[in-house]
This record gives C-alpha cells, sequence and structure tokens, in this order.
C-alpha cells in the first residue's frame, strides 16, 4: 500500500499541510500510479502559495501597513525592517567659505538582518552644491551597501528650496539626473510651502524631473500648524506625489481625502525615535 512522504508527514504541524496531508491520503485510493505523483506535487505547491500568503498577511499586520520609512538616525527600529523601501539618510552638503564640502552622517553601509527590501539613498542639502558631487557619493555608498548584501534601489534628494526659486531647483535636478543616468529612480522631499504658494506651472516643471515628490506634513519633528490648509492642495494634486508624515501622525481621517488624491503614490513615514528630521 502507498504511504505519504515523508517530507508531507512531516509538515503536518501547520493546519494548511495537515488540511493537504488528508485530501492527499483520500484521493490515493483513486488515483492510479501515473497520477499520484502529479497529484502530490500539486497539493504541496497549493500548501506553499497559501502559507506564504499568510505569512506576508502577518508582516503587513505588525507593520500597520506601511511600506516605506525614513531613517535618519543610526538605529532601524525593528518595525521599519519589515518594510519594502528605507530612505536612509546618507548625510549633508553644504557650501562652508565658498567651498563645497560634504559631511557624512545616518547608517553607514552594513548588513540588515530581517531586511527583505530596497534602500534608497537620502542626501541632506543645505546649499546647491555640484550635482557631480552628489552622484560621486552615491556612487559610492551604493557600492558599499551592495557589499553588504542591500539592494540600493534609488537616489532622494532633500533641499528646502526656496519657492521662489523652485526654477532654479529644477535645472540643477536635469543636470543630476543626466549625471546618474535613467536606471537611476530620483526622488525630492518637498515643503508645504511649495503647496502654498509656487505656481503649478513650476511645481508641474519640477515633477518632471523626478520619479516623485514626498511632501512632508511636518516639519521639526511636529506636524505643519493648519495642516488642512496643506492636505487640501494635496487631495487636488495630480503630479506624482507621496505623503510624508510622522509615525505620531496616526489620524487616517486627517489625510483622507489626500488617500484619494489623482497623483497620490503611497507614503513615507519618519520615526521620530530615531531622531527629528529638520
Amino acid at each position: 500500500m502507498l504511504t505519504a512522504p515523508a517530507k508531507l508527514a512531516r509538515s503536518e504541524c501547520h493546519p494548511i499541510l495537515r488540511l493537504c496531508h488528508m485530501i492527499y491520503s483520500v484521493h490515493l485510493v483513486t488515483l492510479g500510479k501515473g497520477h499520484i505523483r502529479i497529484f502530490h506535487f500539486a497539493i504541496q505547491l497549493f500548501a506553499l502559495l497559501v502559507v506564504l500568503s499568510a505569512s506576508s498577511s502577518v508582516r503587513a499586520s505588525e507593520n500597520d501597513g506601511v511600506n516605506a520609512y525614513w531613517i535618519w538616525g543610526s538605529i532601524i527600529p525593528e518595525k521599519a525592517r519589515l518594510a519594502r523601501n528605507l530612505y536612509v539618510y546618507q548625510g549633508v552638503f553644504d557650501a562652508v567659505r565658498s567651498r563645497d564640502v560634504y559631511r557624512f552622517e545616518g547608517l553607514s553601509p552594513r548588513r540588515i538582518d530581517d531586511f527583505e527590501g530596497n534602500l534608497i539613498l537620502t542626501y541632506r542639502l543645505d546649499q546647491l552644491v555640484p550635482p557631480e558631487m552628489v552622484v560621486s557619493r552615491y556612487i559610492a555608498h551604493r557600492q558599499a551597501w551592495k557589499r553588504n548584501g542591500i539592494r540600493v534601489d534609488g537616489l532622494q534628494i532633500d533641499y528646502d528650496s526656496p519657492t521662489a526659486k523652485l526654477k532654479e531647483y529644477a535645472s540643477w535636478l536635469v543636470v543630476l539626473k543626466n549625471t546618474v543616468g535613467d536606471s537611476v529612480p530620483v526622488s525630492i522631499t518637498g515643503l508645504g510651502d511649495w503647496l502654498a504658494s509656487a505656481p503649478p506651472s513650476h511645481l508641474n516643471d519640477l515633477s518632471q524631473k523626478v520619479s516623485f515628490v514626498a511632501f512632508m506634513m511636518y516639519h521639526g519633528g511636529r506636524p505643519l500648524q493648519r495642516l488642512n490648509r496643506y492636505t487640501a492642495r494635496l487631495a487636488r494634486l495630480t503630479l506624482p506625489f507621496k505623503l510624508g508624515r510622522l509615525n505620531t501622525q496616526q489620524n487616517d481621517k486627517m489625510f483622507e481625502s489626500v488617500f484619494q488624491a489623482p497623483g497620490y503614490q503611497g507614503e513615507i513615514v519618519f520615526m521620530l525615535s530615531g531622531g527629528a528630521q529638520e
């Protein structure tokens, strides 16, 4: 008499696999030898897919459905390790006494236990510096992360451009994109003031140079005052954008209209426990 293979018997501890084993045992009496292996393979495949699906659902539940975080400190919170994308701070560029300088800050390249997603390397600019300088650092850091087994899938610029100089910023981004190449997605953070004061044509021009703009609904670790003033504008936005919020801004009702916006592409959450983004 044919019996279930040992591998199937050992997997009976999982309820789904136990059910599959029962189905398999019942149907053995009606199957010919030529069909037993095919049936056994189908049952095992079905069980595997169900278990993987359940595991994925559990991970999403544990992470409150958030798929992207900004990591500004030197530690990755456990919850953030479940995310699909981490926007990891890699330092600041500035101009000091007419000299362009770079200072590394944030998370140094390393292995990240239990992380299966992608990193987007994020650079703060206090002043616009030559784009080639930013790209050079990005390439070096990308290689360092790759040596640690981490996938890097993009570059993000965090620059608080004055609203009146968005056209200048857009021109700078063109040079950055041409230097880093089309294969590297480039995104930027955006200020609430851009939404409130910038001419729509300037915002549209800026958005055409990047994959998306992540509009931050906070400043200095605090939610923006009169938040509904900015969410009302986001709700009508057609250009590709993501919602940037603090992990303490968890009231979905305040962003309900934003989630329905034509250009909405998701959210990025800043973890205050790692230090506030300025």
